[in-house]
């Protein structure tokens, strides 16, 4: 009579976490702190011309609507 060999019992991985990333308040912090100053409303619309140049230069915006709300930037106090 021939003895048949039970099959391995299957093995289990253990989970893998995915690496820590070091906290906001860790001493390794290498990003710059954000200016303690707020933005001017001068700053502000250039911010906003710079994301309209930039809508208009990948075809979002036509001549026309480019031009329509830069003039609305513009024209804030």
């Amino acid at each position: 009579m021939s003895r048949r060999k039970r099959p391995a019992p299957p093995t289990y991985m253990q989970p893998t976490y995915p690496p820590k990333f070091p906290s906001a308040s860790s001493p390794g912090r290498k990003q710059p702190l954000p200016s303690a100053r707020p933005k001017s409303p001068a700053d502000e619309r250039i911010s906003q011309l710079k994301a309209l140049g930039e809508l208009h230069a990948s075809g979002v915006l036509n001549d026309q609507e480019f031009e329509r709300e830069k003039q609305r930037i513009l024209a804030q106090p």
